[in-house]
């Protein structure tokens, strides 16, 4: 191997077949051998036993293969859509089909998977909770064609006109599409908000991120090449990370945020628009990339592989847009890949001891893969061994334990670790004082321990969504905080940490506001103080969102951070007192160097009038910049009276945003 091998993370280690030195990128098992040969500690690991391979995949896993008819497809996947709603139709388009947001908060999850090759005249709408992939090895092996839409989410409730135009995207969250290419007729149509990322597509046509104008608060896509005009229409904020753009693009209403893209705009700035509004365009050429795990299905279609992309790297510091190809993928037979299921295969009922056998197969070095269902844990995954990595396919969803223990605990200077495509939801735990720690989904590294990482290995979060609230009917779950990076050299790539700010109905519960399909949430229901606190140094997150929750959003107390693209409601229902304790959407704490980009702070106080002195916050330091940040008033009352450390004016117009411009 060269030596630009070995500084990408690629360390040598002795073959147990061969005895020989090596120069590869170590697997977890191999890790596991060298750890359990070396350490008297670890004798209890036991050597692992080989996976099946093809797998059992549980009835939550649908597999599609090209000999299937498009009436057989739509017979396998149609109880994953978003339901039609019957007699009712668009206004401004007579006959199409609409459908509605019931299963807004359901608990199924499901992974429509296409073996690779050619599917002509298929559209799947892609639903709740649903994850729709191609299983080849590159792009272009799973190709959508003679088709209208292929795989696409159009708005939902279009049968009514919201704000002038038909339909409404601003909840249409909790679902993927990615790896494969789309010839369709109209191109591809993703009209999405949070946690509904497009990834590792090679759209032949236009790329719509919008439905007709219909409302969307922002979104991410990451890993794409597009032949034609990408739409951000009317997108609140939109992050494009590793984006290669061959046509056209407008830009979002807000903020765009253009990381590592080529083809897009070269430079940061802000545009004026009618008049005195503008839109940020926010530019970054970052340290590094890192594209998300994913399944292949191998040349005998029916055994299969995980790859596990290398870190990737500017060149003399240029953008790299996208990567289809996966030249450089670590290729991992699943007789190493443990594939977890969530449920009891004879009563259906959830798998308590689900955590121990994940975690027994983590010591042996595997890696996991969570097939699509609800994890109800009763301890902590523990992540040991470089590399590893846990991948939920269809949005598998991790509870969390009831003792407020995290659902994840990466040990301390474990790199390369790989944690990606997961849901986390809240428990019901013990009251604060009656413990003596700090409750969280993820711990990514240990609190107090020395822990730089690797920069040319990190470790990875990508689409992480954690919620407190939403499907549970007990409005008491709670946790301190979402997510803690205490490692150095953590990259994150697509989170949203979310405290509701509605909930689901009991049945024949009335909602608490007239209109509504469900109960919003009040002072003390689903409580959080913070959902990211970061100690690490050198963490970069390509593609943050953080809402809702009681304290301050974010504090980061790392050196070195950098963030591209954020975006915060502070909360619905706090009183004056949010204001008055000086909570921020987004503080600095300790740091002498800090950069972020396309920082957006949205205020809604629907219950009080909150003043909130300045939405982002941060310590005296000439390395510390906030690139185009802004602040936005959407609705009832309060405001937030400055953009950055009471730089910046006060956000007081309904829909106007208001931008901290060079010098002030």
């Amino acid at each position: 191997m060269s030596v630009s091998k070995q500084t990408m993370g690629f360390q040598p280690y002795l073959n147990s077949k061969t005895l020989q030195p090596h120069l590869t990128k170590r697997s977890p098992v191999e890790d596991m051998e060298l750890l359990v040969a070396s350490d008297s500690s670890a004798k209890q690991l036991t050597p692992p036993n080989e996976e099946p391979n093809p797998p059992v995949w549980p009835k939550s896993v649908i597999i599609i293969t090209p000999d299937m008819s498009p009436a057989e497809v739509l017979a396998k996947v149609q109880h994953t859509q978003d339901p039609v709603e019957e007699n009712k139709t668009n206004p401004y388009k007579e006959g199409e089909v609409v459908r509605n947001a019931s299963r807004h908060f359901v608990e199924d999850r499901s992974a429509i998977l296409f073996a690779p090759g050619v599917y002509h005249g298929i559209d799947v709408q892609v639903g709740y909770y649903v994850q729709l992939a191609g299983l080849g090895a590159r792009a272009e092996d799973v190709v959508f064609k003679d088709c209208e839409f292929g795989p696409y989410c159009p708005a939902l409730r279009k049968w009514e006109l919201i704000g002038g135009h038909p339909g409404l995207s601003l909840d249409t969250f909790w679902r993927v599409a990615e790896n494969y290419k789309t010839e369709a007729k109209n191109g591809q149509l993703w009209a999405v908000s949070q946690a509904a990322p497009i990834r590792r597509v090679h759209v032949v046509g236009d790329l719509n991120l919008h439905d007709a104008g219909a409302q969307a608060s922002g979104g991410h896509m990451a890993n794409c090449i597009v032949e034609g005009n990408i739409s951000f229409g009317s997108q609140q904020q939109w992050c494009s990370r590793s984006v290669t753009m061959n046509g056209g693009h407008d830009f979002t209403v807000y903020s765009s945020v253009f990381v590592d893209c080529v083809g897009g705009p070269k430079e940061s700035f802000l545009q004026p628009k009618d008049g005195n509004l503008h839109t940020a365009v926010t530019v970054d050429v970052p340290n590094v990339t890192v594209e998300k795990p994913f399944v292949v299905m191998k040349e005998d279609k029916k055994t299969f592989e995980l790859r596990v992309p290398s870190p990737r790297f500017p060149k003399d510091g240029q953008a790299n847009g996208a990567d289809l190809i996966g030249t450089n993928d670590d290729v991992r037979d699943f007789t190493n890949v443990r594939i977890a299921v969530s449920n009891n295969p004879e009563d259906g009922q959830p798998d308590l001891d689900v955590a121990n056998k994940i975690n027994h197969a983590l010591k042996e070095g595997k890696d996991i893969i969570l097939s699509p269902g609800m994890y109800h844990l009763s301890k902590p995954l523990e992540v040991i061994a470089n590399n590893q990595v846990i991948l939920g396919l269809g949005l598998a969803t991790l509870v969390a334990p009831e003792d407020g223990s995290p659902c994840i605990k990466v040990s301390a200077n474990t790199e390369g670790v790989r944690l990606a495509g997961m849901m986390f939801e809240a428990s019901n735990i013990p009251d604060k004082k009656d413990r003596n720690f700090t409750s969280s989904f993820i711990e990514f590294g240990e609190e107090g321990r020395s822990d730089d990482g690797n920069p040319e290995n990190p470790g990875v979060l990508t689409d992480i969504f954690a919620r407190v609230g939403g499907s549970s009917l007990d409005r008491s779950v709670s946790t301190d905080v979402m997510i803690r990076i205490h490692s150095g050299n953590v990259l994150g790539d697509n989170l949203w940490l979310w405290r509701a700010d509605h909930v689901a109905l009991a049945d024949g519960e009335p909602a608490n506001v007239d209109g509504l399909d469900y109960h919003q949430t009040t002072v003390g229901e689903v409580p959080v103080g913070t959902g990211l606190v970061v100690s690490g140094n050198d963490v970069t997150i390509h593609g943050l969102a953080v809402e809702h929750t009681t304290e301050h959003q974010v504090i980061w107390k790392g050196n070195k951070g950098n963030v591209q693209f954020y975006q915060c409601e502070l909360p619905y229902d706090v009183n004056e007192d949010f204001g008055t304790h000086g909570y921020r959407g987004y503080k600095v704490e300790a740091a002498s160097h800090h950069t972020a980009g396309g920082a957006g702070v949205y205020s809604n106080f629907r219950d009080f009038s909150v003043p909130v002195k300045t939405a982002i916050e941060h310590p005296s330091s000439d390395h510390i910049n906030f690139v185009n940040p802004f602040t936005l008033y959407l609705n009832n009352k309060g405001t937030m009276q400055s953009v950055v450390n009471g730089n910046g004016g006060s956000a007081t117009i309904q829909g106007q945003a208001v931008y901290l411009t060079k010098g002030e």
